[in-house]
């Protein structure tokens, strides 16, 4: 066993309220229940929904599972701080932050590399047409040809960043550099139990946290003018806009502990976090199978209207014709 007293509050642990021991063992038994409901019925929905289907799903499941992982952290409210692994108390924050929050930012560079591989290869097409129709020959047709060459190496590069295998290594990279962050931080915490969050590992959550938000804003800035046919930059930006106001909100209420709740064991700050993934989980998936169900409504009206229309062209037709 290594020595944990230096990692354990000096002051003890308070007895936490009967509110707050409910409340921590409530809110990651409705949040798994809700991530296994919805991701049941967004899988069924997937089959047959076109809308989904284009969709990058195994990043939308990894994020789902982030959610899943920081359920567990309300846990320590209902068993008693005193009992929890201290390892956990390290991982969880930066695994599920990695887990929740990088696929978001892959989806978003990846449907922005899309794009640019549509454009490439719109462009190569032009390139071989006109390469193949040109007459003039010698300088004219070498620089076309130099021209073609340049545009299918581009080809080539936009379609390996558009690749699902470029987007699913960044994924697993990113989420093993969270993993060892954690593992270097509680490597003198692995047989301690009752840990808190040092102030290292706070400002470290902060760092990680700023990295993820700046990459998230690159990527937004990158396809704000690109079209959105199929909601993916509304849907990013409304999952980075609930994650950040309860992550930010979370870590200002947690530094400064007003009236002293959490201390005294009323209140974990950790579940506001909790509560705004729960509302990330909803865009995720509720609102993504409503949306493309309202597709499906929209298209079947517009069909309708359609034929109405042209049963009512060909009704007046026959009128003409008659009289």
């Amino acid at each position: 066993m290594s020595n944990c007293s230096e990692f354990l509050p000096a002051e003890g642990y308070p007895t936490s309220s009967d509110f707050n021991k409910g409340m921590g063992i409530f809110l990651p038994i409705f949040t798994w229940s809700y991530v296994l409901v919805s991701t049941i019925f967004y899988l069924k929905e997937h089959r047959s929904s076109s809308f989904l289907k284009k969709r990058q799903t195994a990043l939308i499941l990894t994020s789902s599972f982030g959610i899943c992982i920081l359920a567990i952290f309300p846990i320590r409210e209902f068993v008693g701080r005193e009992r929890f692994p201290c390892v956990l108390t390290e991982l969880i924050p930066f695994v599920s932050l990695g887990l929740f929050a990088f696929p978001v930012v892959v989806r978003a560079l990846h449907y922005y590399w899309r794009i640019q591989f549509n454009r490439k290869l719109a462009k190569s097409a032009f390139a071989k047409d006109a390469l193949a129709s040109k007459q003039v020959q010698d300088a004219a047709a070498v620089t076309d040809t130099e021209i073609l060459n340049q545009t299918m190496v581009e080809l080539r590069t936009a379609k390996f960043l558009a690749s699902k295998t470029w987007a699913y290594f960044l994924q697993l990279m990113f989420t093993l550099a969270f993993v060892v962050a954690a593992l270097i931080l509680s490597k003198d915490r692995l047989d301690c139990l009752g840990c808190e969050n040092n102030e290292f590992s706070f400002y470290a959550q902060v760092v990680f946290a700023a990295i993820l938000l700046g990459t998230a804003a690159t990527g937004l800035r990158l396809v704000r003018k690109e079209p959105d046919p199929l909601g993916i930059k509304q849907e990013v930006k409304a999952l980075y806009i609930i994650g950040f106001f309860g992550l930010v909100l979370n870590l200002c209420l947690e530094s400064i502990d007003p009236a002293d709740v959490q201390a005294d064991g009323k209140w974990f700050w950790n579940y506001i976090l909790v509560m705004a993934l729960i509302g990330c989980q909803t865009v995720l998936m509720p609102l993504q199978i409503y949306n493309a169900r309202k597709l499906v409504r929209k298209r079947r009206t517009s069909s309708l209207s359609d034929t109405a229309s042209g049963n009512r062209r060909n009704s007046e037709l026959d009128l003409l014709l008659d009289s």
